[in-house]
């Protein structure tokens, strides 16, 4: 038996199952002591820790699968560019936010690695991640109302 997905239904199971494995490495990366850590793999889906994969995993995964029950590209494209917007917003707030605290949290310690390696401070790093998250944050609003003005017209 031969299924046909188009692209809408192959992207939500694209979507579904990384957003799947992100929430069971974050159970397990969590278990095993690394709550704070970074999963460098699931960046793309806003999933920066795995605590964020237990929660953001899980909550992407069931949104996938409730949007291919809705089988609606218009609702999809609605969801997945607010929640890139949310979610680079908040980066956003985040790496300003680091920009003036003295504070080092755990997950910050790559970042310090990797600015060191980078010849950067600390500093020119978090708000290097500011400014990408801004850029993010408004190509997804644009896209949110694009996928807005469709679904008016529905």
């Amino acid at each position: 038996m031969k299924t046909n997905f188009n692209h809408h239904q192959l992207f939500l199971i694209s979507i579904g199952a990384f957003s799947s494995l992100a929430a069971i490495l974050g159970v397990i990366n969590y278990l095993g002591g690394n709550f704070s850590a970074h999963s460098w793999a699931f960046f793309p889906l806003g999933i920066f820790v795995w605590g964020d994969a237990i929660v953001l995993g899980t909550f992407l995964a069931i949104a996938s699968v409730t949007l291919w029950k809705k089988d609606n590209p218009i609702y999809s494209g609605l969801f997945f560019s607010i929640y890139a917007t949310i979610r680079a917003f908040i980066e956003a707030l985040y790496g300003l936010n680091a920009q003036f605290s003295s504070l080092n949290r755990p997950w910050e310690k790559e970042w310090l690695e990797i600015a060191n390696n980078l010849n950067l401070s600390p500093l020119e790093l978090y708000m290097f991640d500011q400014i990408i998250a801004t850029c993010i944050a408004i190509i997804s609003l644009l896209v949110f109302l694009s996928f807005f003005k469709k679904y008016i017209k529905i």
